[in-house]
């Protein structure tokens, strides 16, 4: 911001009309230079064939839209009705092309997957995830750009769950997590789902994925620093996309005042906690994912700010999105017991009666599978894919989309499409019993991870996850709704409804 004497400005305000010259013709200048910036970004907008969108105003663009509904909805109606598989819209100051249809999306992430595998660069939003704190190199798989960095911390990620899978398997988390869980929850009427299993669990299961056995006593500090850091991320993200004269500054104070500190505290969190492995936790020094980025970090593929990024995005990418699908899941369950009692009729007949859930059982149980699907389906913590960017002006749908625009593809409205799935609105596992629809996402009809090469690079432990709670539970309990939690709404975000609570009941005395 220009340097301005605070007395002159408030002459200004004690009498308007004695501005002088000097500051008309300033006023002038800034008119003519906003007014020249207008029709430049008019002339550069007409050269392209930009995809259709509703009716756009001063001002407020595209937001009139977003009367009465949520996002996703919103758009997905408006795709539907107007015949817009590839949409424009525009918030107050960032525009955003929405893809809706299965094809589009194909295009946009199989067929042209080496055009739109990059990320925003021009926000503040996600800079205390991407950059080093010296701004010197990028971090990170989730928000960083195309590039060395995004290449080499997804690569160990994603080998980190294949060790985790081959060497820990579900041991820790059926001897010691669980029954952790179970002593807990087993004298209690009624449980907040939301607190117990799908966040603290879900965080326990990742601080022994990343640190290894006994981390997981950590996980009360981790929590609500992650909930600081996705709070002022959605504070951020606000400021961006709905102040459009102020957003970059705002923004930047915000992020300098808040995320930047936040992120700080988070990767000191991380420092502490790594100094007492083999001293209050990991006594027997057995497997994690630090053992793999501390490797990385002395052979020089990745620097101290990467390997840290990758603790932080396994935390901040894996609880609100694996618990939201969690906590989903089970809410679909005790609103249709049917299902309840088929989950738990199959468990019984394949397992037998009082034994534990185990992860390799998750095969041989097709209708276990099928709900699993279905609730995924219906229940996403995000409802829209992280947005991409191209390297370059391409093509898409047959319309002009200019480098660096920010595309999107509206997951749940593909959730919900009923040329993909009949009466999608419906809860109806059998729909995926004897299809072979999988978790790649390469039909893109059924997408939950994303598709491609930007495709969630913990989706393996998110599965894990989903699968060890979910299937643990409807083992060992019978469920009901307590009486205090009030079903509000069904939009696919149901971390905006009301906590789930539920009241739950031993099926065997002799389950362990």
């Amino acid at each position: 911001m220009a340097d301005t004497n605070a007395s002159t400005v408030f002459s200004y305000m004690d009498d308007p009309w004695s501005w002088s010259l000097g500051t008309t013709s300033l006023i002038v200048a800034v008119v003519a230079v906003v007014s020249i910036g207008v029709l430049n970004a008019g002339m550069k907008r007409r050269k392209y064939n930009m995809p259709p969108g509703p009716r756009s105003y001063p001002v407020i663009k595209n937001m009139l839209e977003m009367r009465g509904g949520e996002m996703q909805e919103k758009w997905w109606s408006l795709s539907q009705t107007k015949n817009w598989p590839v949409m424009s819209f525009y918030f107050t100051s960032k525009p955003i092309i929405i893809v809706s249809s299965p094809e589009a999306t194909k295009e946009m992430l199989v067929t042209k997957g080496n055009l739109f595998n990059s990320r925003d660069k021009d926000t503040y939003l996600n800079l205390g995830l991407r950059m080093s704190p010296d701004g010197k190199s990028e971090r990170g798989a989730l928000f960083t750009p195309h590039g060395p960095a995004w290449k080499i911390t997804r690569k160990i990620m994603v080998a980190g769950q294949n060790e985790f899978k081959k060497i820990m398997g579900d041991d820790y988390v059926v001897k010691v997590l669980l029954p952790k869980l179970y002593e807990e929850i087993d004298s209690e009427v009624a449980i907040n789902a939301r607190i117990r299993v799908a966040k603290m669990m879900v965080i326990r299961i990742l601080m022994v994925f990343v640190f290894g056995p006994g981390a997981e006593q950590y996980a009360d500090t981790i929590v609500p620093l992650n909930d600081d850091l996705f709070h002022v991320i959605d504070t951020n993200n606000a400021i961006e996309f709905f102040l459009p004269f102020i957003a970059r500054p705002a923004s930047w104070v915000y992020y300098r005042l808040y995320q930047k500190g936040l992120v700080a505290r988070k990767h000191k969190a991380y420092e502490e906690i790594l100094s007492q492995r083999g001293i209050k936790y990991n006594l027997k020094n057995e497997w994690s994912l630090s053992d793999m980025v501390q490797e990385a970090e002395r052979t020089g593929e990745i620097n101290r700010h990467q390997a840290l990024q990758i603790y932080e995005e396994c935390f901040f990418g894996g609880q609100d999105t694996t618990g939201g699908a969690i906590e989903g899941i089970l809410k679909m369950i005790v609103e249709n017991q049917r299902i309840l009692v088929k989950v738990q009729q199959e468990m019984d007949e394949v397992l037998g009666e009082g034994q534990e859930f185990r992860h390799h059982d998750v095969e041989r149980l097709p209708y276990f599978q099928a709900l699993i699907k279905e609730g995924l389906r219906l229940h996403r913590a995000i409802p829209v894919l992280t947005p991409h960017c191209a390297h370059e002006d391409t093509t898409l749908g047959g319309y002009d989309i200019p480098k660096d625009t920010l595309v999107t593809v509206n997951v749940w409205g593909l959730a919900r499409d009923p040329v993909s799935f009949p009466d999608p609105y419906e809860v109806k596992p059998e729909r995926f019993l004897g299809r072979d629809t999988n978790f790649s996402g390469n039909d893109c009809k059924y997408v939950v991870f994303g598709v491609g090469q930007r495709i969630c690079p913990g989706q393996t432990l998110a599965l894990f996850m989903v699968n060890m709670l979910v299937g643990s539970l409807c083992k060992r309990y019978n469920f009901a709704l307590a009486k205090d939690w009030k079903h509000e709404r069904d939009a696919g975000t149901f971390f905006k409804e009301v906590a789930l609570h539920l009241n739950l009941t031993r099926r065997h005395a002799s389950t362990h």
